[in-house]
């Protein structure tokens, strides 16, 4: 059984891309690939292939590595941070890029995964913004929401004006007092 290449043609049988190493772990991994995305996948790593030669084996075997890799514990790590990473945020940045490379918006060929997991983790960022504003939203709502009971006034007296204003609360009970006691005389 022959097999060609659909990014640089080369054509070969079966068993002479099984012979070399790189490209028998590239075939197991790609084996492995969730059904979904195995196609996609396969497409984006032909972005990575130089114009004027092909993609080697080694190059193909460590990109996939690289996705699989992060494919399997559901995360990427992107500007020093995990972000979380499911299979369906895989789909829409895998299609977002081959869009982009297919309406000649890229400059080809790619050197890492940085512009995918960039589109990944402005995904996640954006969920975790709307669940944070959900809960902000659910905390307002609480606190008009919580029945008005009777608060205390702030003190905002320290205790030295608070001494004066009860020395002259005194005096002005017992200037009324006095006062009070003459009228009734």
């Amino acid at each position: 059984m022959k097999l060609r290449c659909p990014h640089c043609g080369h054509s070969a049988e079966l068993l002479d891309f099984a012979n070399e190493q790189a490209a028998r772990q590239v075939v197991m991994i790609t084996a492995d690939l969730p059904k979904p995305i195995g196609r996609p996948i396969l497409q984006y790593i032909g972005l990575f292939k130089p114009s004027s030669r092909s993609l080697s084996w080694e190059r193909t075997l460590k990109l996939m590595q690289q996705l699989k890799h992060d494919l399997d514990r559901g995360q990427i790590t992107r500007h020093g941070r995990d972000w979380a990473a499911p299979l369906d945020y895989w789909t829409q940045a895998l299609t977002t890029v081959l869009d982009k490379a297919n309406e000649g918006k890229l400059t080809l060929p790619l050197k890492n995964h940085g512009y995918l997991y960039e589109i990944i983790s402005s995904q996640q960022s954006s969920v975790e913004a709307r669940e944070e504003q959900k809960l902000e939203e659910k905390r307002q709502q609480a606190q008009h929401r919580a029945p008005k009971a009777q608060t205390e006034q702030p003190d905002y007296q320290s205790d030295g004006a608070r001494q004066a204003g009860a020395m002259a609360l005194d005096a002005v009970h017992k200037t009324l007092g006095k006062t009070s006691k003459r009228k009734t005389k």
